[in-house]
């Protein structure tokens, strides 16, 4: 049985959003602040669908005016290390919040090597900040990040290794950027892996919102054919 958990926020002013996963951590429920953000702020909202009552799927949501971070991440193994290492690295976007400014890339590396060492699970993420309408990050695996700009939409990780995953030791975090962005999406692959891009595509130009879109990936009976997370950034001004 899918189980789900919802969040919305907007520019308040201040933090709207932290670490969450299944239960989110630190909030529970279907909204929190406001979706209508200032002419010049960024709004956010986030879907996490679970397949199971325990899904390995975790996101992150940090930020206030215009600069925000965001991440996805999508574990794999056994006994519960899959959530464990997909956590780990959602917190390598909450440290780049609070801790030392290091690239997305080198943080996404800390965190391989850290898991490598515990041998506890693997993970892909994507780790992104949000500085007015320039991104930069990175990423390792299938998850994936999208963005609007005026020339239309353009896949961010389009480059990205996705073996070895983080917590081999052995992955390679590809770096991104995006200037003059106005929207920007990411989303496990229980998103991308089980929708055609006709139609995933179709949604994005309309502006869907996350739990839009991860609704669109379930199955014809209403079940879920994995976890699926998706994290929608947008301007105010759009």
């Amino acid at each position: 049985m899918a189980t789900r958990e919802r969040v919305e926020g907007a520019l308040l002013g201040t933090l709207v959003g932290d670490a969450f996963g299944h239960p989110f951590e630190g909030a529970s429920g279907r909204d929190r602040g406001s979706r209508t953000p200032s002419m010049t702020g960024l709004a956010w909202e986030a879907e996490v669908a679970m397949r199971e009552d325990r899904g390995e799927d975790r996101a992150f949501v940090s930020g206030a005016d215009v600069r925000w971070t965001l991440a996805v991440a999508d574990g794999a193994g056994g006994g519960g290390y899959g959530a464990e290492a997909a956590a780990a690295a959602v917190e390598a976007a909450r440290d780049s919040v609070t801790g030392p400014r290091l690239e997305a890339a080198e943080r996404l590396r800390r965190i391989d090597q850290g898991l490598a060492a515990t041998g506890r699970g693997l993970t892909t993420a994507v780790v992104a900040r949000v500085d007015g309408t320039t991104v930069l990050g990175a990423s390792v695996g299938d998850s994936v990040a999208w963005a609007r700009t005026p020339a239309g939409w353009c896949e961010l990780t389009a480059d990205q290794r996705r073996r070895p995953l983080l917590g081999s030791g052995a992955a390679t975090p590809v770096p991104f950027r995006a200037e003059s962005v106005r929207c920007l999406v990411l989303a496990t692959d229980g998103l991308t892996a089980h929708l055609p891009w006709p139609r995933l595509r179709r949604l994005l130009e309309e502006d869907a919102s996350a739990h839009d879109l991860a609704e669109a990936a379930r199955l014809p009976g209403g079940g879920l054919p994995d976890d699926v997370t998706v994290v929608v950034l947008r301007r105010g001004d759009r």
